[in-house]
């Protein structure tokens, strides 16, 4: 077998080629251009030492500010401290007095059971009175809370009685608190809850605007005759921030605010700006409705008896 090879060679045009050489102008402007890089780095650094520099004073000056201020808000501090102190102190000692504490000695063992209805509680919002309507209401109890029936709180109920009453004898007033306070007692009004709604427990009476077991609590027991009268005890404190929370609804008007501004009876209008002046309405009014009512259980034609219960304790 015969291979055949072929051989093709490719010849190029010879070229003189020779390395390219910039030209003047070229090296001339990348000269500069260099140069203003190295203007502008130093430009820069030189900025930024400066920059670091003022910083360091400023960050000096300010922490000498700072430190004198600390001294002198540590001066003020320490006085207002010693103040609230003193303020905390004075008031833990007010809080131990005995009208915030309930007693457990005021029904005799032998009435245990036979305590007359209706129950009525004389205590204030925000101290277990919709515990005390759950407790008779899961006990089997006919219980009402705030209202007395579908449409019409005890409170207005009550204050609706009283003020026609007095209205129908010759005193024309309208339906306001200090109306209300300021009307002749020599005739008092025969109130009665059954009325506003039939139920064993009234757990409470008043509308968080009326309050008649303030208002009208001689009158309430001059008609009720034969009952039994409750009053809730509880910490000051969670009393006090209980009332700043609610009603939960209203990120303003809280219902601290509401008493302060509706001048009740023992609690003039601009009062209960803190703990202690409303822990002082609450004694005002434990004492009074004590001095009503401590020792009327059997007593002439009245079977009256108070029942003082502490939400907060255990058993």
């Amino acid at each position: 077998r015969e291979i055949i090879m072929i051989t093709t060679k490719v010849y190029s045009k010879p070229t003189n080629h020779r390395p390219h050489t910039p030209s003047k102008p070229f090296l001339f402007g990348n000269l500069i251009l260099l140069f203003s890089v190295i203007t502008m780095t130093i430009n820069s650094h030189n900025f930024m030492m400066k920059s670091i520099e003022h910083s360091t004073k400023l960050m000096a000056a300010k922490a000498t500010i700072r430190e004198a201020y600390h001294e002198e808000l540590w001066s003020i501090s320490e006085e207002g401290t010693k103040r609230i102190s003193k303020r905390n102190i004075e008031d833990e000692e007010f809080l131990k007095r005995d009208c915030f504490r309930a007693r457990n000695t005021t029904v005799p063992r032998d009435m245990y059971g036979k305590l007359p209805r209706p129950y009525i509680n004389l205590g204030f919002p925000k101290m277990g009175t919709t515990s005390l309507h759950g407790f008779f209401g899961c006990g089997g109890y006919r219980s009402v809370h705030y209202r007395c029936n579908v449409t019409t709180s005890c409170g207005d109920c009550l204050k609706e009685q009283a003020s026609r009453y007095y209205n129908a004898h010759g005193d024309d007033h309208s339906n306001t608190n200090d109306d209300i306070r300021n009307i002749n007692r020599d005739n008092p009004p025969p109130l009665t809850l059954r009325t506003c709604g039939h139920s064993d427990m009234y757990a409470q009476i008043d509308n968080g605007m009326y309050f008649p077991q303030i208002e009208l609590l001689p009158d309430l027991l001059n008609s009720l005759p034969n009952a039994t009268f409750f009053i809730t005890f509880r910490s000051m404190h969670m009393w006090w921030k209980s009332l700043k929370a609610w009603p939960p609804s209203e990120p303003i008007r809280k219902m601290n605010n509401i008493l302060r501004n509706i001048n009740i009876t023992g609690l003039p209008e601009g009062k209960g700006r803190d703990l202690r002046e409303m822990s002082e309405w609450f004694c005002w009014h434990v004492e009074r409705v004590r001095d009503l009512l401590d020792n009327s259980g059997g007593n002439g034609d009245r079977n009256q008896y108070l029942v003082e219960v502490d939400i907060e304790e255990e058993g």
